[in-house]
């Protein structure tokens, strides 16, 4: 696996499939480019995907069991992981680090919701 598709395995879930429309949005990528990783992954046998039953236009697609495993031994912010490192650091390392965080978390939903309004007006222009 490489590392541009840790990424992808992160946004999918197990229980709950995706559109690959809403995905590539999401990541901001074309769904061409979706594709291509997404038939990579599925090969891997990381992620399942299936033509919905009432509009065979749209394909959703999920991680599977031993996608979820992959996505574990990637990701940086596993939970057991997280509470490892932040056992090692100082009390006042550790309220920095989870300050930093935060900024990081606001900072990115307030990304997403600007890329998500700039979307919908270059749709809406056409």
């Amino acid at each position: 696996m490489s590392e541009r598709d840790s990424p992808l395995l992160s946004h999918l879930s197990l229980t709950v499939p995706i559109s690959h429309g809403e995905l590539a949005a999401h990541l901001g990528i074309g769904r061409p480019t979706l594709s291509a990783a997404i038939s990579k992954l599925e090969k891997l046998g990381y992620v399942e995907r299936r033509q919905e039953s009432a509009d065979r236009r749209v394909v959703m697609v999920w991680l599977t069991q031993k996608g979820a495993v992959a996505r574990a031994a990637t990701s940086v912010l596993d939970y057991d992981r997280v509470e490892a490192i932040l056992s090692r650091l100082s009390k006042k390392d550790k309220s920095m680090a989870l300050a930093g965080l935060e900024i990081l978390a606001k900072a990115s939903r307030d990304f997403m919701e600007q890329s998500g309004k700039k979307k919908a007006r270059k749709k809406a222009k056409g």
